[in-house]
C-alpha cells in the first residue's frame, strides 16, 4: 500500500519569505505584494506538485524571486528608505532595525541575480545545492554568482570609504 505524503505546509517559511522580499524590493508594501502573491499562487494549488517538505521553502523563495525580478502593480520602492517617517509613537512601519536599513543600502546597488544569490547563501543559509536549484541554475555558475556578488560588494565598500574620507 503506498502512504500519501503528509500534508506540506509552507507557513513557517512566511516570515523569511517576506523579508526576502523585503531586502530584494526595498519597499514594504512591493514585499508585502509579494508574499501575497506567493501566497495565492500557493493556495491555487501550485504547490500541490511539491511533495518532499524540504522542497517547500525552495518553491516559495524561488515564487517570491520570481515576482521580485518582475515590476509589480504597487507603488515605487519607499525613497529615501532610511528616513521612513516614523508613527505618532515613534516607530518606523514594518522596519525592525537600523542594520535592515543597511543591508537594504548594500544590496541596492547589486544586480538582481546576485543579490538574489548572496541574500539567500549568507542570510538564509540556503545549502548551494539548493540555491543552485531555486535559482535555476548550475553549481559551477552558483560559485562564478557568489563570487561577483562578493566582489561588487567589496568594491561598493572601497568606494563608500573614499567617498567619506573625502567628504
Amino acid at each position: 500500500m503506498r502512504e500519501t505524503p503528509e500534508s506540506l505546509t509552507y507557513g513557517e517559511h512566511l516570515p523569511e519569505v517576506y523579508r526576502f522580499a523585503f531586502l530584494m524590493t526595498g519597499s514594504i508594501p512591493t514585499a508585502a505584494e509579494v508574499l501575497r502573491l506567493t501566497v495565492e499562487t500557493a493556495e491555487r494549488g501550485d504547490l500541490s506538485d511539491v511533495r518532499d517538505p524540504r522542497r517547500v521553502k525552495r518553491w516559495l523563495f524561488a515564487r517570491a524571486r520570481s515576482l521580485c525580478a518582475r515590476p509589480l502593480a504597487m507603488p515605487d520602492a519607499l525613497e529615501g528608505f532610511p528616513g521612513i517617517t516614523p508613527d505618532a509613537e515613534g516607530n518606523r512601519p514594518d522596519v525592525a532595525s537600523d542594520a535592515t536599513h543597511q543591508l537594504v543600502a548594500l544590496f541596492a546597488g547589486l544586480p538582481e541575480a546576485e543579490r538574489s544569490a548572496l541574500i539567500l547563501f549568507y542570510l538564509y543559509l540556503f545549502d548551494p545545492a539548493d540555491l543552485a536549484e531555486t535559482l535555476g541554475i548550475k553549481a559551477a555558475e552558483l560559485t562564478a554568482l557568489l563570487t561577483r556578488g562578493r566582489t561588487l560588494l567589496q568594491r561598493q565598500e572601497v568606494s563608500r570609504q573614499n567617498v567619506a574620507t573625502k567628504g
